[in-house]
Order: C-alpha cells, then structure tokens, then sequence
C-alpha cells in the first residue's frame, strides 16, 4: 500500500512538473467561483505561486465581449490578488455569486476570461453589447476611441 502511495505522489510530481516546465505558458487556465466579495479576487495559490514571475503589477483581463480591462495585481506573502480595476470587471459583465470564471493566460500578463452562470452554462452577454449599441452615436464614438486606447495601453 505504502509502495503504490509513493508510485502515486511521483506520478503526480512528474505531471506537475511537466505541466509549468514543459508547456507553453498559454496552456495554462485556472477556474473561480465567483463569492460575496466583489472587491477582490484571490488567484490559486498554486497558479500564483508558480507564475509571479509572469504576472505584472497589471494584468489585461479580455472579457467575452473582447474588450479590455486593465487590473492591478497585489502579491503578498501567501496570495496573488486582483484589486484595483477587479470591482470594475465585476460590474461590467454583471457578475454574481457562484459563477464561474476561467481564466486562460494568453502571454504578456494577460488573461482571457470565459464567464459560465450558476447553471453551468455560458454566461449571455449579448445584451451587453446591445446596451452599448443603443447609446447615441456620440457615445458609440467616444468609447470606441476609450476602448481602442485601453488596448493600446
């Protein structure tokens, strides 16, 4: 019994080892569900553990709408936060408690985040983009231009 514990726990190594040593950096996601606390989100010890070397002061999250919000990431001694800009995202593609967010690292401190309800199912977004699209043309422009520089930035 004792032999196969440790057959199992070297398998594993090997696994983890292959995973953050031996896969393109894009390859690697992580999943939240979404809590009561809007105000920040805690990344997965083990991802922020093995990826603070990548992850900036900032990150871009691209939401499923394809724009781009730019939050800034605190490491502390045990955790890899997202604060300033997370409240943002948050209200933006109207999150709430239980959803499921997968965070899918595309390079460069950047993430694309795929957005799942409580149901398990992708979360619709489209009246997001109808809301946008009903603001008079002024608007359209002015957050074009908004949204073209956070992507620049």
């Amino acid at each position: 019994m004792a032999e196969m514990d440790e057959r199992e726990e070297t398998s594993r190594a090997m696994e983890e080892q292959i995973y953050w040593n031996q896969f393109e950096s894009t390859k690697h996601h992580f999943f939240q569900i979404m809590a009561n606390s809007n105000s920040e989100l805690r990344v997965p010890k083990k991802f922020g553990m093995k990826f603070p070397m990548k992850l900036g002061e900032t990150i871009k999250l691209r939401g499923p709408t394809g724009d781009i919000w730019r939050v800034k990431v605190v490491k502390t001694e045990e955790d890899v936060l997202l604060r300033k800009g997370w409240p943002r995202f948050v209200y933006d593609h109207l999150l709430n408690e239980y959803d499921l967010l997968v965070f899918r690292y595309t390079g460069s401190s950047s993430f694309d985040v795929s957005i799942f309800d409580r149901n398990a199912c992708v979360k619709d977004l489209r009246m997001l983009q109808d809301r946008f699209e009903s603001k008079p043309h002024f608007f359209k422009v002015m957050n074009q231009e908004f949204r073209s520089k956070l992507v620049s930035y």
